[in-house]
């Protein structure tokens, strides 16, 4: 009798200590952030947890600023092509346009995500889109096809900077809890910019020459520092720590958490986050690239290969069958991709990856089959649709893999290996189509692009389980 006396004198002991250390902790979290309402009822303080918020002034800024980087950027590669022949280019350069832009990008990705992260957002994406600026208007003045050719080099390295950094930046302001909604949201603007800037410049190029559609994209860029200008970077201060499992690095954010995503600290200014070093994997490679992020990225590979082949050769099938209004693949692919991208960035929020992952792979599967078997408009307009679905449920699942989990410190790497697999996809799909083509043909080789699903569905199997919303 005495001893269980004794356990249920320690046992009230422990609750009363540990209700004790709760109260005090609420007491310093409500004096910090306020990031808890308080409600009176019946004398007692009943605690209730508001709504995360995510239209912040820095969200909705470098949203808008990413509507018009990417408006300035995709003005470029429907007209340049056009304008570049017109200066007497062989056909067999024509391509290297678009082409050496993509991969000064995916060459320097690496490097810009690991200066992001050392050196800061704000300095890096400024000098990504002033670079943007300079080099976009630069074509106004040096009508040759090498110069033009050396600046669309230059001009992939400072797209890999911009980029980066306003993938980073969003991914700062967006609270983890509402990370694939918030992505959602903010890549709304490079689909609407996909939408409008293509016809834009061509429409500009055929009525008032390129020198109007050089000063349109370039106003873009302009827009777009202006508004990065006006942004609050979060600052991140790193100081290593012993006794954090041995191996872990504090990071202090040195302004408030607006978002309220993380847990209050000592100071009310300042938000403790802990972030993963292993001093056995310091090599260059693990710098570079952000492991987490290794396996979406790869992933990534298969379903935006698909993409680059049908933005590359779907008019050209289309043509070969004798399909007219091409035009309208494209409107109703963004049309549903504006549409659908928010819905599937909650839905990633709220069931995990699973579920979106699998209805994104069927629909990447059914683009390429419905594309086989087409040969009429409404088929057609029904590979747009799946496409949009499949795509978008893809690109939620797997940039919120590679990104949401991932420590500030290594935001940017981060950023930068998941676009290396997505730029990568897309140049693998483009040129490895124009291979299986020329051997099957355009429709077979859609045919054939099937299987690259699957290889995604395998890869997503192997890799679910090392992320936490694998439900």
């Amino acid at each position: 009798m005495k001893t269980c006396f004794r356990a249920v004198r320690c046992g009230a002991g422990s609750v009363a200590l540990a209700w004790s250390n709760l109260s005090a902790l609420n007491s310093h979290s409500n004096a910090g952030h306020k990031q808890w309402g308080t409600v009176g009822i019946n004398s007692q303080q009943v605690k209730t947890k508001p709504k995360i918020p995510l239209w912040t002034r820095d969200f909705i800024l470098i949203t808008v600023a990413n509507l018009f980087i990417f408006s300035g950027f995709h003005m470029l590669p429907s007209t340049l092509p056009v304008w570049v022949k017109s200066l007497g280019a062989a056909d067999s350069l024509i391509g290297w346009v678009t082409g050496v832009t993509t991969i000064s990008a995916v060459l320097t990705r690496p490097f810009v995500g690991l200066a992001v992260d050392h050196f800061g957002r704000r300095g890096i994406f400024i000098i990504g889109l002033a670079l943007m600026l300079v080099t976009t208007a630069s074509f106004a003045f040096f009508p040759v096809v090498a110069i033009v050719l050396a600046i669309r080099l230059v001009q992939g390295v400072s797209w890999a900077m911009a980029n980066t950094a306003s993938q980073t930046v969003a991914a700062d302001v967006i609270p983890q809890k509402r990370f694939a909604e918030g992505m959602g949201y903010f890549l709304q603007s490079s689909a609407i910019a996909l939408t409008v800037a293509p016809g834009l410049s061509l429409y500009l190029l055929y009525e008032a020459g390129i020198d109007a559609m050089v000063a349109v994209s370039s106003s873009m860029f302009a827009l777009a520092l202006v508004l990065v200008l006006f942004m609050r970077f979060k600052k991140y201060k790193v100081e290593e720590k012993a006794g954090l499992h041995d191996k872990e690095t504090a990071i202090a954010e040195a302004i408030a958490d607006p978002a309220g995503m993380a847990s209050p600290v000592a100071e009310p200014e300042i938000v403790q986050m802990v972030a993963e070093t292993n001093p056995r994997k310091n090599g260059i490679l693990s710098k570079l690239f952000e492991r987490r992020a290794i396996l979406p990225a790869v992933i990534m590979i298969f379903i935006a290969a698909i993409y680059g082949s049908t933005m590359t050769f779907l008019a050209v099938l289309a043509e070969e069958r004798q399909i007219d209004g091409m035009i309208w693949y494209f409107v109703v692919y963004a049309v549903v991709n504006i549409v659908v991208r928010p819905v599937f960035g909650v839905w990633v929020d709220r069931v995990g990856y699973n579920k979106p992952m699998i209805v994104g792979l069927i629909g990447m599967v059914l683009t390429t089959l419905v594309i086989w078997a087409t040969w009429s408009l409404p088929m057609l307009l029904l590979a747009a649709f799946v496409q949009a679905i499949g795509l978008a449920a893809c690109f939620a699942t797997l940039q919120t893999m590679a990104i949401a989990d991932v420590p500030a410190n290594r935001r940017g790497t981060a950023v930068s290996t998941f676009f290396i697999g997505f730029d990568g996809g897309i140049g693998f799909g483009s040129v490895g189509a124009g291979i299986i083509a020329q051997a099957l043909g355009y429709g077979n080789m859609f045919l054939v692009f099937t299987i690259l699903p699957v290889f995604a569905l395998i890869l997503f199997v192997v890799s679910r389980h090392k992320h936490g919303r694998g439900t």
